[in-house]
């Protein structure tokens, strides 16, 4: 193509080129927003997060330690008291089926 025929081209086609460069230019826009806009809103959240949440959260949970603290007290003598009653309730069926007398034999054997 000679310069003479490209002028007449760009001459010709400039609606569509100047159409073809601005939708270029809008689809770019396009990528960077759905591309690089969700990063810094994931930043921006997650320095909120970090530095006004965090804190908040803290602050009320040193507010209620004590009740936080006696919950885990009672929460665990509960799962010491059910251990305890399901180990005796174990050993009385162990001492009083076959496998009891079979125990109780063995031993006054000793």
């Amino acid at each position: 193509m000679t310069e003479e025929e490209l002028s007449k081209f760009l001459t010709d086609n400039s609606a569509r080129i100047k159409e073809a460069a601005v939708e270029a230019c809008i689809e770019k826009v396009r990528d960077n927003i759905r591309f690089g806009l969700p990063s810094s809103v994931q930043d921006v959240v997650s320095a909120f997060m970090k530095d006004e949440v965090a804190p908040a959260v803290a602050k009320a949970l040193a507010g209620e330690k004590g009740a936080i603290i006696a919950a885990a007290v009672s929460g665990a003598a509960k799962i010491g008291d059910e251990l305890s009653k399901t180990m005796v309730e174990n050993a009385v069926k162990n001492m009083t089926g076959y496998r009891g007398s079979e125990i109780i034999k063995d031993l006054m054997k000793s």
